[in-house]
C-alpha cells in the first residue's frame, strides 16, 4: 500500500520536475512544437506556485483515488493467484482420475480381449502343412553329422 503511494508521489514529482526543467531550459527551442492554444510551461509553473495549497490538495486527492484503485487491483491479483492455485489442484485431481481410468481400461482389455496364441497353442488346425516325417527322420545319420 505504501509503495503505491511512493510510486504515485514519484510520478507526480517527476512530471512537475520535468515541466520545470523544460520551462527553464533555454538551450532547447520548443516554439515549433507548442500549441499556442495550450498553456505554456512557465505559466503552468507560475499557476502552481501561486496556488500551491490547492495543487497539493488536488495531488493528494488524486493520489488517494489512485491508491484505492491500486489496492482493489492488488486484491484482484491475490484472488487470481488463489484461483490459479485452486485450478492447479483441480487439474491434479483430473490427472489422477485419468490415470485411474487408463489403468482400468488396460485391465479391462487384458481381461476381455483374447491375446494371440503362439504356434502350437492354437486350437486351429493347420491344413496347409504337408504330412511329412520330421526333418531329423528324413536325414540319415551321415548328413546329421555334417550339419
Amino acid at each position: 500500500m505504501s509503495s503505491a503511494k511512493w510510486i504515485i508521489g514519484g510520478t507526480v514529482a517527476g512530471i512537475i520536475g520535468g515541466a520545470m526543467y523544460l520551462s527553464k531550459n533555454k538551450g532547447t527551442s520548443h516554439e515549433g512544437y507548442v500549441d499556442p492554444n495550450q498553456p505554456q510551461p512557465k505559466k503552468v509553473i507560475q499557476a502552481f506556485a501561486e496556488n500551491r495549497e490547492t495543487v497539493v490538495e488536488k495531488l493528494r486527492e488524486s493520489g488517494s483515488r489512485l491508491s484505492t484503485i491500486f489496492d482493489r487491483a492488488s486484491d484482484d491479483v491475490k484472488e487470481m493467484v488463489q484461483a490459479g492455485q485452486k485450478m492447479r489442484y483441480h487439474l491434479d485431481d483430473v490427472m489422477d482420475v485419468l490415470k485411474d481410468v487408463n489403468s482400468e481400461w488396460k485391465n479391462f482389455i487384458d481381461e476381455n480381449v483374447e491375446k494371440p496364441k503362439r504356434i502350437g497353442e492354437s486350437n486351429v488346425e493347420i491344413n496347409h502343412v504337408p504330412d511329412q516325417p520330421p526333418l531329423s527322420e528324413q536325414l540319415d545319420l551321415d548328413e546329421k553329422d555334417k550339419l
